[in-house]
């Protein structure tokens, strides 16, 4: 059945009614929705950086496009590259950090592929319910719970629920090589189209 939402006011009027409003802290958010997706109720966060993760340097390089090439479903990539140098032995993990992401049902949602391995793609809450250690930030080096996979061959979008939350905060999301550490003397390029987090898995993708 389709939803239908009561219609308040247009997306300018409300913007610069509330805009004037909000702390700093809360418009530095990178949530894409709201106001001209899912009828005001869509709150969807994109990742507001990424970074090989500190535990295995060397591992992996981007090659090609940023953070924000993951934040729309256009085949504008995001391409991290394993090195074939890892210390200790160990495959490329590249970490992307959501901040600020909403309390309650939180699904991911991610599209791309590889040129030869298949990756795991792995979720770590931390927030006042999930704590993460202070001296790994931004984000922790284990307890990551598997979502889904990335593999060779064409784009797949995947939608994962990852149940609800009861505090907002950070998540990480981990890509991480199947079948270490054999698999890791290589150059592997990874491609990510698409990656975000949303509270609805019906949410237009933009």
């Amino acid at each position: 059945m389709r939803r239908i939402f009561p219609r308040l006011a247009p997306c300018g009027v409300l913007a610069a009614l509330f805009i004037p409003l909000l702390p700093a802290q809360v418009l530095a958010q990178r949530h894409i929705g709201g106001c001209g997706g899912g009828g005001g109720s869509c709150l969807n966060t994109v990742a507001s950086s990424d970074a090989i993760n500190p535990r295995f340097p060397g591992c992996a390089v981007r090659t090609a496009g940023s953070t924000q090439s993951t934040y729309h479903l256009d085949s504008v990539y995001e391409v991290v590259q394993e090195t074939g140098v890892c210390t200790p032995a160990s495959c490329s993990e590249w970490i992307w950090v959501f901040d600020n992401v909403p309390a309650g049902p939180r699904y991911l949602q991610f599209s791309g592929h590889s040129d030869a391995l298949t990756y795991s793609v792995e979720v770590r809450f931390c927030d006042a319910g999930n704590s993460c250690p202070s001296d790994q930030q931004p984000c922790p080096t284990d307890r990551y719970l598997i979502a889904g996979t990335i593999a060779p061959g064409a784009d797949h979008l995947t939608t994962v629920s990852l149940g609800s939350d009861g505090y907002a905060g950070r998540v990480c999301v981990l890509l991480q090589a199947q079948n270490q550490p054999t698999s890791c003397a290589t150059a592997d390029h990874m491609y990510i189209d698409l990656l975000r987090i949303t509270n609805d898995a019906s949410c237009p993708i933009p």
